[in-house]
Order: structure tokens, then sequence, then C-alpha cells
């Protein structure tokens, strides 16, 4: 017996990785409206598309609508 599976509904997580950095507890806990901390990517760093904790695409982001989106420039 051969099973067939219908993937085109399938969903996956997908995220994007903006960056990420380490803080202490102590840093964590005084933040505030209005924080802000250094992330370890630069401003043009393409950002990373990331489905089952592996990268499959890079992007830059964009605004659509009033929401963020991201253009693939780059498929892995």
């Amino acid at each position: 017996m051969q099973l067939l599976v219908e993937t085109k509904n399938l969903n996956v997580k997908l995220n994007v990785a903006l960056g990420e950095t380490e803080i202490s507890v102590d840093e964590l806990m005084s933040l505030k409206d209005g924080s802000i901390f250094k992330m370890d990517k630069k401003v043009n760093t393409p950002l990373e598309v990331i489905i089952n904790d592996k990268v499959v695409a890079r992007g830059i982001m964009v605004v659509v609508d009033d929401n963020f989106g991201i253009k693939i420039t780059e498929i892995i």
C-alpha cells in the first residue's frame, strides 16, 4: 500500500532572525518602555529566514501596509 501525503496544506513554523544579544539578568529586570539594547547584526545585514531550526533563505526587512515583511534575496 502506498501512502500519499498532500504537502501543500501542511503548515510549518517560519521564524526570521533579526539578531541576538546576551544580557545579564540584572539588565533584563531593569528593561522598561524605551529601553534599547544592541544586537549582534549590522543594520544592512540580511535577515535569516528559518524553518525547523534551519536557515532556508535570507532577505531584507520591508514594510507591507502597517506590518513588517521580508523580501527574499537569497534561497539557500
